[in-house]
């Protein structure tokens, strides 16, 4: 997932598990197929959710946007990952939750991330992790820095998985 050029987002994948659909050329989503044959590397639940994806991505704007999606999203129990860009990487964590202040904007987000943890395994500081989260314009960024100053990495998406699909949402 980390190169831009030949990464895949979270969401295609996830559907390659579930629902056994092959990864598109787009690296980024999949497109619900009634004939679908599933991949002979996922599909483990396609007898039991069959051919409807049960992920999507949503691009993240401002501050107020991404608050009021993350509220949506963990109220409505959905499974949210976050993608953000180190240096020229993307990288995706897994979201636990999310704080908000008095008046309802979102000030930090709570996170835990696979690859925390060194090479021999005997990391002590693998465990959630809260980081800050600012907006700058139509931007956001999670930043773990004690300088005001600095911006931190910018939040490009939200990868979210809900069994069932959004229409569990309506009923």
């Amino acid at each position: 997932y980390g190169n831009n050029e030949t990464g895949y987002y979270a969401v295609p994948l996830m559907d390659l598990f579930l629902n056994g659909y092959t990864p598109k050329e787009d690296r980024k989503t999949n497109i619900e197929d009634k004939n679908l044959q599933p991949d002979a590397r996922g599909g483990f639940l396609y007898g039991i959710i069959g051919t409807k994806p049960q992920t999507g991505m949503q691009s993240v704007n401002g501050l107020s946007d991404l608050g009021n999606s993350l509220q949506h999203y963990l109220s409505n129990n959905f499974v949210v990952c976050l993608s953000y860009t180190t240096f020229s990487y993307n990288h995706v964590v897994t979201l636990w939750g999310a704080e908000y202040d008095e008046s309802g904007l979102l000030r930090a987000v709570y996170v835990t991330d696979s690859d925390d943890q060194d090479e021999t395994g005997v990391e002590t500081d693998v465990a959630m992790k809260r980081y800050v989260v600012k907006g700058k314009g139509n931007l956001s960024f999670l930043s773990n820095a004690i300088s005001e100053g600095a911006n931190g990495a910018k939040i490009n998406s939200l990868q979210y998985l809900r069994f069932g699909g959004e229409a569990d949402l309506e009923e």
